[in-house]
């Protein structure tokens, strides 16, 4: 193996020993010492891949972003219909992988620290531009824009909800966002809702 393949590798597991050291400690908590633990190198291993802590940190962000990010994808390569997009969107964002109190809780850390915010308006702007891309085949498209607002909104609504209160599960979740979707998305057929919530 190439020692640009070491490289690679051996960052990729910092990254992720960084992001579940967030995941357990919180964003402003972790430390250089409890990644290099967790991961079981030195500091000065950590060091070597990453500048900063801020650094380690932003690579534990995209992590995160990842895991998100490839949950919609394996959603939207079964999709066949409108109405399977956009739930498949939707429903993404409450995958199981990431419906847990540590994930929303490092989102919402991260979100705090302005030099990361371009990473959660990359993200932002390519969820929002997927959801209005699924509903003008569902509604006028006019209204598209704002009713992908509204939905996002929701989002965050529900991941706050679940950071800090265990009683809302996904299911709890989606099934208020699916309500909210087949009142105001005319098109929007109900029945593709159902295996998701099982």
């Amino acid at each position: 193996m190439s020692r640009a393949s070491i490289s690679t590798l051996r960052k990729a597991e910092l990254q992720k020993a960084a992001f579940e050291v967030i995941h357990k400690l919180g964003f402003n908590a972790a430390t250089v010492e409890d990644v290099a633990r967790h991961a079981g190198v030195s500091k000065g291993i950590v060091h070597h891949y990453f500048d900063s802590k801020h650094h380690l940190l932003e690579y534990a962000t995209r992590y995160a972003q990842g895991i998100l990010g490839q949950a919609a994808r394996q959603r939207l390569r079964k999709v066949t219909t409108p109405s399977e997009r956009l739930w498949a969107i939707i429903e993404a964002n409450f995958a199981v992988e990431i419906m847990n109190p540590g994930y929303f809780r490092l989102w919402f850390e991260a979100l705090d620290d302005k030099r990361l915010r371009y990473l959660f308006d990359i993200i932002e702007l390519r969820n929002r531009s997927n959801l209005e891309f699924a509903l003008r085949k569902l509604m006028p498209p006019k209204n598209a824009p704002d009713t992908a607002n509204a939905i996002m909104n929701l989002y965050d609504g529900y991941w706050i909800l679940a950071s800090i209160d265990p009683a809302i599960t996904r299911e709890h979740a989606l099934s208020a966002i699916a309500n909210y979707v087949s009142e105001l998305v005319p098109g929007f057929d109900s029945n593709v809702v159902g295996c998701a919530l099982q």
